[in-house]
């Protein structure tokens, strides 16, 4: 019976990969990033036009494609900005 549950565990290698990061080696991992983002943006090679920053360290159980999603946002003109925000004044009208 132990051989059988040997066999189907899978490599010491599929094992690695699926565990999960906790909080600890996440934080670590936002800190180098953010270091390495740091330090090549102002390098001379950030400078250039078309110049990508430097790889995020990959995170388990996090795509490429999940990574970038989630760090897409909108962006607006500053007048676009000012009418979707635009909140009303107390006891007033809004600017």
């Amino acid at each position: 019976m132990r051989a059988v549950h040997a066999a189907s565990a899978g490599s010491p290698q599929d094992a690695a990969e699926q565990k999960q990061w906790g909080l600890l080696e996440l934080l670590l991992a936002d800190i180098a990033d953010s270091q390495r983002w740091l330090v090549w943006s102002k390098s001379k090679d950030a400078a250039r036009p078309g110049a990508k920053p430097p790889a995020r360290i990959p995170r388990p159980g996090v795509s490429d494609a999940e990574d970038k999603t989630r760090r897409r946002g909108n962006s607006y003109t500053l007048d676009e900005a000012k009418q979707r925000f635009k909140v009303a004044r107390i006891g007033g009208e809004s600017s």
